[in-house]
C-alpha cells in the first residue's frame, strides 16, 4: 500500500467523475491472465482483499489497482534458437539468410516459445484525488506510468492530464536549494549532477557535504542538481528526480507505527487514510515550492 515511487499528473480540466462512475468504467476492463499467444495482459483488479470492488474510496481519494502479467522470454533464448535455425538453413540449403527472413524466423520462434514461457505479475496502485485534481501513480518507470494512463484513458474514455515533468523546472530549482533550503526539508548527502549543456553527462555523489567547496565549483562550472535526496518534516525520506518523480520513498518508523490494528481490514483502512494524507502533503509542498498553479 505504501507507495515507493510516485508519478504525479494534473487534470487539465475539472475531474468530476464520481467513484461510482469509475467503478462502472473499470469493470469493463478486468484483469485476466495472458492467453497462450499473448506476451502481456493488463487489467483492473480489486484493491482490497476479500472485496470485489475495483476501487477503494477514502475521503476525496479513489484508489485503483492494475495488474500487468508478462511472459518471460529472454532475448538470449530467442537469439540462440534463431542462430541455430540460421545455421541449419546455411548448412542444408547452402545459402545465406536475408535480414527479412531472419525477422520472419524470429517471429516464428517467439510464436512457438510463448505458450511455454513463465509469467510474472506486477501490481500498480494509484488514486484519483478530486479535491486536489491530481492523479497519483505508484510505479517504477515512466513507461509503466504511460501504460497505466493509457489503460485508464481506455477505460474512462478520456483522461486529460499533464505530467509534472511538463510543468516543473526541476534542476534549476533543486540547485537553488543549496543556497536556501526550504523550511521542513533537510538535504541529504546523496545527489546527482548533470551538465546544463550535455544532459547525458552525469555525476553521482554520495557522502559529500552539499555545501562543500567542491560542490560550489561544480555548480560554478555549470553543473545542476538533477536528483536530490531529502528528509521531509523528519517523517519521510525521498529523492526528487529530474523526470519529476518522487522516488525511493522511505517512511519513518514513527509514521508507519502510528496506526496499528490487529484487524486486517481496519489496518488497510488506516494505512490508506494516513498514506494518502502524507503523499498529498508532499505533492502540495513541492507544487508550492516549484510554483505550480493548481489545475494547469
Amino acid at each position: 500500500m505504501w507507495f515507493k515511487q510516485i508519478f504525479v499528473y494534473q487534470f487539465n480540466e475539472g475531474f468530476n467523475v464520481t467513484s461510482e462512475q469509475i467503478q462502472t468504467a473499470l469493470v469493463q476492463k478486468p484483469w485476466r491472465p495472458c492467453s497462450q499467444q499473448e506476451a502481456s495482459s493488463m487489467g483492473f483488479r480489486s484493491v482490497k482483499k476479500h472485496d470485489d470492488s475495483l476501487i477503494y474510496v477514502t475521503g476525496s481519494q479513489t484508489y485503483f489497482k492494475i495488474t500487468k502479467q508478462e511472459r518471460i522470454l529472454p532475448s538470449s533464448v530467442i537469439n540462440e534458437a534463431l542462430q541455430e535455425k540460421v545455421e541449419e538453413i546455411k548448412n542444408n540449403e547452402q545459402r545465406n539468410v536475408s535480414k527479412k527472413e531472419r525477422t520472419e524466423i524470429k517471429d516464428e520462434i517467439i510464436f512457438e516459445l510463448l505458450p511455454r514461457a513463465f509469467t510474472k505479475n506486477r501490481d500498480y496502485l494509484g488514486f484519483f484525488c478530486s479535491d486536489s485534481q491530481r492523479l497519483i501513480l505508484n510505479c517504477s518507470s515512466a513507461s509503466a506510468a504511460d501504460d497505466i494512463t493509457a489503460m485508464l484513458r481506455d477505460a474512462l474514455g478520456s483522461l486529460a492530464v499533464t505530467p509534472w515533468q511538463n510543468v516543473l523546472d526541476i534542476k534549476s530549482k533543486l540547485t537553488s536549494w543549496l543556497d536556501e533550503t526550504p523550511v521542513g526539508f533537510e538535504l541529504l548527502e546523496d545527489f546527482e549532477l548533470t551538465s546544463s549543456s550535455d544532459t547525458q553527462s552525469k555525476l553521482k555523489l554520495k557522502h559529500l557535504p552539499l555545501h562543500s567547496k567542491q560542490i560550489e565549483e561544480y555548480v560554478a562550472e555549470g553543473l545542476l542538481i538533477s536528483q536530490l535526496r531529502v528528509n521531509f518534516e523528519e517523517k519521510i525520506e525521498f529523492s526528487i528526480k529530474e523526470n519529476a518523480t518522487i522516488g525511493r520513498i522511505k517512511y519513518g518508523d514513527e509514521l508507519l507505527q502510528s496506526e496499528q490494528s490487529e484487524d486486517e481490514d481496519a489496518q488497510f483502512d488506516a494505512d490508506c487514510i494516513l498514506h494518502s494524507k502524507e503523499v498529498l502533503n508532499i505533492v502540495a509542498k513541492i507544487e508550492e515550492l516549484f510554483q505550480v498553479a493548481p489545475g494547469i
